[in-house]
């Protein structure tokens, strides 16, 4: 099958997907935008199966099983169209934010050899801009912080870069380690995937979470 043209982005938040559509819409790009719809910063990820994670939920935090019934499904869907022939695939992602950064390492080890390239956006320098019209560069730490406009003016996708073979290879020896250890509850304890996070980025964790639960309810 020959490889279609444009770009397919790949984001591990909903709220993140917005934003990014948003700004390929301002910047007059058709670009599709997949997101990965489940959160791999805690419960049983080894292997990440989606219809185990669900009975976790189910088991373990106490949601109605018809509340997470679609999980497997979903992410059985995400992997077609991510596995489906592209020119080009852009991942973004940021290796402060626990549950993008598993979701990540787990796109590594699933995706294998297949052509793609990736934004990390914990250091990545950007212009912020406060509603006052004060605008500074800084890392832009995850989509979740920034401006549309800010992404499409400065064409940020164009800064993904391919991994070189040994960075695929340290990526997948990390995600072998962020399977999170069984207490003797049965619970799972956290993964340590993501890098130490600043305050500011752990706040737009648990505000990334929240909206992405939420969405995956509706």
């Amino acid at each position: 099958m020959p490889r279609q043209a444009g770009t397919l982005h790949v984001v591990f938040s909903d709220f993140g997907a917005g934003i990014l559509r948003d700004a390929l819409e301002a910047a007059g790009r058709p670009d599709p935008v997949i997101t990965f719809p489940d959160g791999l910063a805690s419960g049983p990820i080894d292997p990440p199966s989606p219809a185990a994670r669900a009975r976790w939920m189910t088991d373990r935090l106490g949601f109605a099983p018809s509340e997470w019934a679609w999980l497997p499904a979903r992410v059985a869907r995400f992997w077609r169209r991510a596995s489906a022939p592209a020119g080009r695939r852009v991942v973004w992602t940021s290796s402060r934010t626990a549950d993008q950064h598993a979701a990540f390492l787990h796109w590594v080890d699933r995706m294998d050899e297949r052509p793609y390239e990736v934004i990390d956006l914990a250091d990545l320098e950007v212009t912020h801009r406060s509603d006052d019209g004060r605008t500074w560069r800084g890392p832009a730490m995850a989509l979740e912080m920034l401006d549309p406009h800010v992404i499409a003016a400065e064409a940020v996708w164009e800064r993904a870069r391919s991994l070189s073979h040994a960075e695929r290879l340290g990526h997948a020896r990390r995600g072998e380690g962020c399977a999170p250890k069984t207490r003797p509850s049965g619970s799972s304890a956290p993964t340590a995937c993501a890098r130490p996070r600043s305050p500011a980025s752990t706040k737009t964790s648990s505000a990334t979470r929240a909206a992405s639960g939420a969405a995956r309810r509706t």
